[in-house]
C-alpha cells in the first residue's frame, strides 16, 4: 500500500468542497506595517548611510549595520508577489478579470509616477542641473529617455552600461513590479494553483543561476532576471495559504519558521561585516527571510510581531509609502544641494534628513489626501471583479 504524501497545494480539482481561509475575509493590518517598515528602512538607508558625514568609528559601525536596510525595497518585492497574486487567484473567474485588474494597477500606480516623470523631462529640457548646480537629471552616461515610460529603466545597466539618473534612480524597483504585473495575470488564468506554486517555486531556485549569467554586467543587480525571487516568493506564499494543507502545516510550525527567519537575519548581519557563515546567494536569503516574516505576520495574528506590525504608525507610513519612495531620493538630493556646506559638517547632514523628511512627508500626505486616495476610491467604485 502506498504511503500518503504531504501535499501542501490543495488541487483546485478535488471533490471536496472548496476551502476557504477565513483570514481573507477581513482587512490584513500587519501588512500595511510591514509596508511600513519597509519605506522607513529605505528612507534611512538613503538618508543616513548613503549621504556623506564624518567617519567616525561609532557612525561607521552603524551604518553597516543599517546597510540591511536597503533590502527594505526586497520586502517591498515579497509584499508584492503576495498581494497581487492573491487578488488575481480569487478573482481567476471573473468575466472581467484582466479588464479590472490593469485599470486598478493604473489608477495605483501611473498618476504619480508619469507626473514625477514630467518633471524629471522638464528637468532636462530647462537645464535645471547646470542653472540650479546640482547632479539630479542628467550623468555622465544617461539611460536612454524612452525606457521610462515603459518601465525598463532597471535594465539599462546591462543594456546600455549606462545608470539612471537621482531624480529618477528608485523607479529601478518600480520598472520590476510593472514587468511583473504585466506578465502574472495571463499566468494564473492560464494555470491552476498548483501549477503557479510550483512554477514560483522553480523560479526561487533558479534565480541564483540566473545572477550568475548576469553579475559581470554593469548594474546587474537592478536588472530583471536578478530579482525574480522576491516576488516569486511572495506569490508562492499567496498560493500556501489558500491550501487548507499548507495553512494548518504553517500554523503548526511557528518556532520553526521563527528560527529560520533569525538564521537568516544573524547570519546577514555577520556578512555586513565581513563575518561569513554558510555561504547563500544573498537575495535568495533576503528574500526567503521576508518571505518567513510575512508569514509570521500572516500566519500568527496573535505573536509578538504582528502587534508591532499593527502600530499605528507604522500603519501611517504603509499608506503613503508609495509617495515617499517615489519623492525621498529626489528631495534629498536637492536639499542637499541647496544648503550650503558650513560647520560642523555633522549638524548640516543632521539638517538636510531632518528637512528632507518633512518635506517628503508632507508631499506624500497631500498626494494620498488629494490624488492617490480619491483614484483609488474611483477605480474600486468602477471596475470590479
Amino acid at each position: 500500500m502506498q504511503e500518503p504524501t504531504l501535499n501542501l497545494i490543495d488541487s483546485p480539482n478535488e471533490s471536496k468542497p472548496s476551502w476557504r481561509n477565513p483570514l481573507l475575509q477581513r482587512r490584513l493590518r500587519e501588512l500595511d506595517g510591514l509596508r511600513g517598515a519597509a519605506i522607513l528602512m529605505v528612507v534611512s538607508f538613503h538618508y543616513l548611510v548613503s549621504i556623506s558625514a564624518p567617519r567616525f568609528q561609532l557612525w561607521e559601525w552603524a551604518t553597516r549595520s543599517m546597510g540591511l536596510f536597503q533590502t527594505g525595497v526586497d520586502l517591498f518585492f515579497v509584499l508584492s508577489g503576495f498581494l497581487i497574486s492573491g487578488i488575481l487567484i480569487d478573482s481567476r473567474a471573473s468575466p472581467h478579470f484582466f479588464k479590472t485588474f490593469y485599470a486598478r494597477r493604473i489608477h495605483r500606480i501611473f498618476p504619480l509616477y508619469y507626473g514625477w516623470l514630467g518633471l524629471f523631462y522638464l528637468g532636462l529640457v530647462f537645464n535645471c542641473d547646470q542653472k540650479w548646480g546640482v547632479h539630479l537629471f542628467t550623468i555622465a552616461q544617461n539611460a536612454p529617455l524612452w525606457i521610462y515610460p515603459v518601465f525598463l529603466q532597471n535594465n539599462a545597466g546591462v543594456w546600455f552600461g549606462a545608470l539612471t539618473p537621482t531624480w529618477v534612480s528608485v523607479t529601478w524597483s518600480l520598472a520590476v513590479e510593472e514587468q511583473f504585473y504585466a506578465i502574472l495575470p495571463a499566468i494564473v488564468r492560464a494555470v491552476d494553483r498548483a501549477a503557479l506554486g510550483w512554477g514560483a517555486a522553480v523560479v526561487i531556485v533558479i534565480s541564483p543561476l540566473l545572477r550568475i549569467l548576469v553579475h559581470t554586467q554593469y548594474a546587474w543587480q537592478f536588472s530583471s532576471v536578478s530579482r525574480m525571487d522576491a516576488l516569486a516568493t511572495g506569490a508562492g506564499i499567496a498560493v500556501l495559504i489558500r491550501s487548507q494543507t499548507a495553512w494548518h502545516f504553517l500554523r503548526r510550525t511557528r518556532k520553526i519558521v521563527g528560527l529560520a527567519a533569525a538564521y537568516l537575519l544573524i547570519t546577514s548581519l555577520a556578512a555586513s561585516y565581513g563575518i561569513r557563515g554558510i555561504p547563500l546567494d544573498r537575495f535568495t536569503a533576503v528574500s526567503i527571510f521576508y518571505g518567513l516574516v510575512l508569514i509570521l505576520a500572516v500566519c500568527h495574528s496573535d505573536g509578538r510581531l504582528c502587534s508591532v506590525l499593527r502600530n499605528s504608525v507604522l500603519a501611517y507610513f504603509g499608506r503613503i509609502s508609495y509617495a515617499v519612495y517615489i519623492f525621498h531620493v529626489g528631495v534629498r538630493s536637492l536639499t542637499d544641494a541647496l544648503i550650503p556646506a558650513f560647520q560642523p559638517n555633522l549638524l548640516r547632514v543632521a539638517l538636510v534628513v531632518m528637512l528632507s523628511a518633512g518635506v517628503t512627508i508632507l508631499l506624500a500626505q497631500l498626494s494620498w489626501q488629494y490624488v492617490e486616495r480619491k483614484l483609488i476610491a474611483r477605480a474600486h467604485r468602477v471596475f470590479h471583479y
